[in-house]
């Protein structure tokens, strides 16, 4: 039978309304579902190419589930309270501290291919990773510090050293306060006894398992991008690219929204009750 929606110039035919409100609400249900199973969970007279084309025109990418810690209950009240008492914070006198770790052959994951002449990249089994360190806050960031031994309590307080000059350059003498999570090296006696010598003022109560708090966080998926659009065949050339991308990305005028941010991803937290903030 000759499907009428389709019209006589052969189109794809258009998603109803009532149709499009009932994918949106099973997405809100079963994110996890493509359109294959959106088709047959709904019985949906549209091809799969049909549905993904209605998604993206609704704002919708078919991206990696992204793995975040599992939040407790205690957690999220953790969150909540946080957020309540440092609403009215004001976050452009907090360098945000964290470390991350990148990997020896990033390059991109995807390209246009022949289907004979398939693109190839060699992959390690145990690829060499970089290490670094570094802090931001809305008047720039510090130095970005590589390295690619495991992190002990006593080398964190030497980089420590070393970012806090950074900081205080930054600041000229004007007071400012630290925020970095509830990590052994943070916390570590030697830590603490060093800020109470250095004189550095930090937030105490920061909550754990929650890097969505941090934007800094965010930073580092944004340097894990631009990577990827490099060949990197060495660390050398890898701690090179990784210090470059942050210097790009760390100038007041890049970082003033992340920083500002704080204010609304304390909202959010309250407003979700301590569960998982998007980004």
């Amino acid at each position: 039978m000759h499907d009428k929606r389709q019209g006589a110039s052969g189109r794809n035919p258009v998603i109803t309304t009532q149709d499009g409100d009932r994918i949106l609400a099973l997405l809100q249900r079963e994110p996890c579902y493509n359109t294959a199973e959106i088709k047959a969970s709904l019985r949906l007279p549209y091809g799969a190419s049909t549905i993904g084309r209605f998604l993206k025109l609704n704002g919708y990418k078919y991206l990696r589930v992204i793995e975040s810690p599992r939040l407790e209950p205690l957690d999220k009240e953790n969150r909540v309270r946080f957020a309540k008492r440092h609403q009215g914070d004001n976050w452009q006198s907090t360098f945000f501290l964290d470390e991350s770790t990148f990997r020896l052959g990033s390059h991109r994951t995807r390209a246009y291919q022949r289907p004979n002449h398939r693109l190839s990249v060699p992959a390690d089994k145990m690829p060499a990773k970089v290490n670094v360190i570094g802090m931001i806050s809305s008047r720039g960031g510090t130095r970005l510090i590589c390295f690619e031994h495991n992190l002990t309590a006593n080398l964190f307080v030497t980089y420590l050293r070393d970012l806090k000059a950074d900081a205080d350059r930054l600041y000229r003498r004007r007071p400012y306060r630290l925020c970095m999570d509830k990590d052994s090296k943070h916390t570590a006696k030697t830590t603490k006894t060093y800020m109470q010598r250095a004189r550095i003022e930090s937030i105490e109560d920061w909550p754990r398992r929650s890097p969505d708090l941090n934007p800094i966080e965010n930073l580092w998926g944004l340097m894990e991008k631009e990577l990827k659009k490099l060949h990197i065949t060495n660390s050398y050339h890898l701690k090179a690219a990784l210090r470059n991308i942050w210097n790009r990305y760390t100038t007041p005028e890049r970082l003033e929204n992340l920083i500002d941010s704080m204010k609304d991803r304390m909202k959010k937290v309250k407003a979700t009750k301590g569960a998982k903030i998007p980004n």
